[in-house]
């Protein structure tokens, strides 16, 4: 994993039901 070019960050999205989920998201950069 070359840190150049990925990063990654932590997401919280709520669902329709009201749950909180955490999700780790991949960010891209160029």
């Amino acid at each position: 994993m070359d840190p150049h070019f990925r990063s990654f960050h932590t997401a919280t999205v709520k669902s329709s039901d009201g749950t909180e989920i955490t999700m780790l998201v991949q960010d891209y950069t160029p």
